[in-house]
Formats: C-alpha cells, structure tokens, sequence
C-alpha cells in the first residue's frame, strides 16, 4: 500500500512538471496541418448527413487532424461528421448521445 502512495506521489510530480503546452496542440499547430478549408469540410459533412450545420471545430481523432462538423438531420437530432484536415475523407459519422435542443 505505501509503494502506491509514493509511486501515486512522484506520477503527481512528474505530471505537475510538464508544461500544458507540451501535451495539448494548439490552433495554429492543428490549421497548419489541414489541407481543406473548414468550408470545404462543411460541404463534405453535409453530403454525408443532409441537414443544418451548427458547430465546427478543429481536433485531433486517433491521431488524425480532423473537423469535427455538427448538423441538426432532416429530424432535428444532432449528428457529428468528422473529416479528415488532410484529404478531406469521412472518418466518423455518428449521432449525438446527447438530446437536441429544439
């Protein structure tokens, strides 16, 4: 029990030590990355999913830039299309687990 304690103890330590900025990437890191527009991102999510987009944002998905694109469907439910940055290829389409907002 106290070899978890120290080892819990040092891990706090050493995660204390690294600077925020070495484990997320930033903006600018992900926009340089992409290839396509957010715009063209759009057009390709709304082929995918026919409906309204309503929110983009840039992340990383398995290890992969990408636009996370949300489109309200023909039934008002939230649906996300991820697209790759680079070639501009649907890697994700999936609907929200969380309830739309009427």
């Amino acid at each position: 029990m106290a070899r978890r304690v120290v080892f819990a103890i040092m891990l706090v330590q050493v995660l204390a030590a690294i600077p925020a900025w070495a484990i997320f990437e930033s903006d600018k890191t992900l926009a340089a990355q992409a290839k396509i527009s957010m715009a063209e991102a759009i057009t390709v999510a709304e082929r995918t999913i026919p409906g309204k987009p309503v929110h983009v944002e840039m992340g990383k998905d398995l290890g992969h830039t990408v636009y996370q694109v949300e489109i309200l469907d023909k039934d008002n439910k939230s649906r996300w299309v991820y697209v790759d940055a680079t070639n501009g290829a649907v890697t994700e389409a999936k609907r929200s687990s969380l309830p739309s907002v009427p």
